[in-house]
């Protein structure tokens, strides 16, 4: 019985099988294939480098693919007008030269493809009653003129591609009526000028392609209220982009490589609601100004290959990177404000980047680069890798000889009690000279000064401390503005600054207290980032002529990195410091 149920089972599908390949070849033979063409399938009738024309196939068919054949100048349409089953149809390298009035009316395309012929223009009317195409592939032809209102009949257009033909020019009513496309592609023209409404149609647009054409500016309101996602405008002669150009627009990735840009397109990138990657390789900017990159949240923005020379303190403020590309550009630093930007998310590249400055104010990047396994460092002027470097140059920045001069004499002594506090540097001000002493110091190598200057630290009596709030950032120095010692009690420090004759400089010693004297014209850190606290030495007074006030370090990295940003500071202040 068994056996039985198993034969019964073979034989039945046997006989399914023999119905499916006796079914298929009688529909085969039933759907004629055009003579010269391949079907591959029914109904797919394909003509390479045949005389077969469109009026010789089979009225059934529903896809036509003519490579290479010839039917005269014109595509008409009283060679096509019988197909009225016609899905697909592609024309390629085929010497048509003109395509004529309602060439493709009423027929039910989904897909048109005409490709590498000597089609001039697309006259109106052309590409009418188009009403279920959704790809149109024009690409590789030769037009230059789009008449106005030519796609006006193709409602359910999604794709657009122009790529390789000779178009100068776009007029605010070349794409009226495609209110749903979404990929246009215009590729390799020869485009100089952009209406600044030509693209307000495409209210659907998700991606817009103009690379390798001769565009040289985009106008205001270029794509204002057009919600694209990418935009890939390089390969241009860019050199201007107006501040309106990309208002309320919702771009997300803007490649500009290629261009002539001299400047970071700022005003014109602020007005995007939301951008994830800016690509600027390739362009002529040789600065990065304060306020340039400011505020903006992105996640990768390149750099590559600009005269990039300068980047100001300032430049990126405020601004959220998650990966920065500035390779094989001539920069030699960066300033320190850029530290609070790049963080452990952070991935900078700075490959191909050679004869870079490895001094002490190069320290904070080191760091960077050594606790960020994906980030790339240059090289420095030295032939050493900066991150390689870090060991060395901690090194050299922390022991150094100090100057002193012998013009102004200035005492400090220490208590006994000293042995048991944290290490200490002394910060004095006095003009300075060269000469050598014992005590391992940073010296400011700023031009001497004709007088000394007095910074006042207000003291915290209970702690013997006095909070001092570190700027990360040399330019949120304002210029001096008149205080008086009341102003200590704001949450930025306040230093003032009297300015002596040589003759009336004195400095003296007291073991009792610390003592300050004067309020004038004050210098305000108005913005600080970071704070530390300082011990002043409490055998120090303090007068017009000199201050002296001590550090209180520790071994953890970040204190160790904002020491080195004060020292930065006081250097530019022209201090000497002096760590006992």
């Amino acid at each position: 019985m068994k056996h039985l149920k198993v034969f019964y089972l073979n034989w039945h599908l046997l006989i399914l099988m023999l119905t499916f390949y006796v079914s298929n070849y009688v529909t085969c033979q039933q759907i004629p294939c055009t003579q010269g063409c391949a079907c591959p399938r029914p109904n797919e009738n394909n003509c390479l480098n045949t005389t077969v024309c469109p009026n010789d196939v089979d009225v059934s068919a529903t896809v036509l693919k003519l490579t290479g054949s010839s039917c005269g100048n014109t595509i008409d349409r009283t060679h096509l007008q019988k197909l009225t089953s016609l899905v697909t149809l592609e024309i390629r390298r085929s010497p048509y030269q003109v395509l004529g009035d309602r060439a493709f009316a009423d027929l039910p395309l989904t897909s048109l493809v005409i490709q590498g012929t000597a089609i001039t223009t697309l006259q109106a009317g052309s590409l009418s009653n188009l009403n279920h195409l959704n790809k149109l592939d024009l690409s590789n032809n030769l037009i230059d003129v789009i008449s106005d209102n030519v796609f006006q009949d193709m409602a359910a257009l999604t794709h657009l591609l122009l790529v390789g033909n000779r178009i100068t020019s776009l007029s605010d009513n070349v794409f009226h009526g495609l209110s749903n496309l979404a990929i246009l592609d215009l590729t390799n023209n020869s485009i100089s000028h952009l209406s600044s409404d030509c693209f307000r149609p495409l209210v659907k647009l998700v991606s817009l392609k103009l690379s390798y054409n001769n565009i040289q500016q985009l106008p205001d309101r270029f794509l204002t209220g057009v919600p694209m996602k990418t935009l890939f405008i390089d390969h241009n002669r860019l050199t201007y982009i107006g501040p309106e150009a990309f208002t309320n627009s919702q771009l997300g990735a803007f490649n500009l490589e290629y261009n002539q840009l001299t400047d970071f397109p700022t005003e014109a990138l602020r007005k995007i609601v939301s951008i994830s990657v800016i690509s600027l390789g390739y362009n002529a900017i040789t600065q990065l100004t304060r306020g340039d990159v400011a505020n903006f949240s992105i996640r990768m923005l390149e750099l590559n290959s600009n005269p990039l020379k300068v980047v100001e303190d300032g430049a990126f403020t405020g601004s959220t990177i998650t990966n920065l590309i500035m390779n094989d550009t001539p920069l030699t630093t960066l300033p320190d404000s850029m530290s609070t930007m790049l963080t452990s998310s952070t991935t900078l590249s700075l490959r191909g980047v050679t004869g870079w400055s490895c001094d002490c104010d190069a320290i904070w990047l080191a760091s960077f680069l050594a606790s960020s396994t994906k980030s790339t460092g240059p090289v420095c002027d030295t032939g050493k890798n900066l991150t390689a470097s870090l060991a060395d140059l901690e090194a050299t920045c922390t022991t150094t000889t100090s100057t002193t001069t012998p013009s102004t004499t200035t005492t400090t002594e220490t208590p006994s009690t000293a042995a048991t506090s944290p290490s200490t540097a002394i910060i004095t001000t006095r003009p300075t000279t060269s000469t050598t002493t014992s005590t391992t110091s940073f010296t400011s190598t700023s031009p001497t000064t004709s007088s000394d200057t007095t910074r006042d630290v207000p003291l915290d009596s209970s702690t013997n401390t006095a909070t001092i709030a570190l700027p990360r950032i040399s330019p949120l120095i304002e210029t001096p503005s008149t205080t008086t010692s009341s102003d200590y009690s704001s949450a930025a420090t306040t230093f003032t600054t009297p300015t002596t004759s040589p003759t009336e400089a004195t400095h003296t010693t007291s073991t009792a207290s610390n003592t300050a004297t004067s309020s004038t014209t004050t210098p305000t850190i108005t913005t600080p980032l970071s704070t530390t606290t300082f011990a002043p030495s409490p055998t120090t007074s303090m007068t017009p002529s000199a201050s002296t006030i001590g550090l209180a370090t520790t071994g953890t990295a970040s204190v160790r990195r904002d020491f080195h940003l004060l020292l930065k500071y006081i250097r530019s202040e022209q201090y000497e410091i002096v760590i006992n």
